[in-house]
């Protein structure tokens, strides 16, 4: 299960997903080492398979001060971090799942994400039999308990299944996606349901909502005036 998923009731626009001492990988017995023959200075730690003779500030995932003890007593996490497609292990289409990764990774905020989101063009698969949406945006079930049922979306049309037919895509944009689920705060939205490898997201409407409404109080300027009474 994702970690904003897992953790979506309990996290807010400031929140991360990893507490920022699990972010960065563990320090190993030479990071130990360094940090004993190196009191007060900075360990600074890049992705690694970026390439040496063509790195630049966003190649660095972060940095740990070193302690009076041979410890790390502090660490900074890289702002301006991207990660390269060979760490991620499949490449990331967009900003958005770019931002996924990282949120899910602890690297960026619920604010980075919801902001995102909001920015993002989704795809949605319509059923063959109504493929200019007349029926509304298709929403499935699960068993005949699932009363509110759950929406399918995809960030990009690499993580559409191989065999979907070009004619049946809908885009939609993320702000009225996120208009969606204000509406119907009960229902699921299921990002990139069949893949793998950190794009695989199912979040409540409400909690997509709230985020949303959060970021916009911090950020009013991303809201149309007449939809925030000035």
């Amino acid at each position: 299960m994702s970690r904003l998923e897992d953790m979506a009731h309990e996290l807010h626009v400031a929140d991360y997903a990893k507490p920022k001492d699990q972010v960065l990988p563990k320090p190993d017995d030479g990071d130990f080492a360094w940090a004993r023959a190196h009191p007060g200075e900075w360990q600074y730690l890049v992705d690694p398979r970026s390439d040496r003779s063509k790195r630049t500030n966003a190649n660095i995932m972060g940095g740990r001060r070193a302690d009076q003890n041979g410890g790390f007593d502090e660490v900074w996490l890289n702002p301006e971090f991207l990660p390269t497609s060979e760490w991620v292990g499949k490449t990331l289409s967009n900003g958005f799942e770019t931002v996924l990764w990282l949120a899910e990774m602890g690297f960026a905020s619920v604010g980075q994400f919801i902001d995102a989101f909001a920015h993002n063009e989704f795809i949605i698969v319509m059923p063959a039999d109504d493929p200019n949406g007349q029926r509304g945006w298709p929403v499935h079930y699960q068993g005949d308990q699932d009363q509110e049922g759950f929406l399918e979306v995809y960030s990009s049309s690499a993580v559409l299944r191989k065999n979907t037919n070009p004619w049946l895509r809908h885009p939609i944009s993320g702000r009225s996606l996120i208009s969606y689920l204000e509406a119907n705060p009960q229902r699921w939205v299921t990002v990139n349901p069949y893949s793998k490898g950190g794009m695989y997201l199912a979040l409540n409407g409400g909690e997509v909502a709230r985020w949303w409404r959060e970021w916009t109080d911090v950020h009013p300027d991303l809201v149309a005036p007449w939809l925030r009474g000035t």
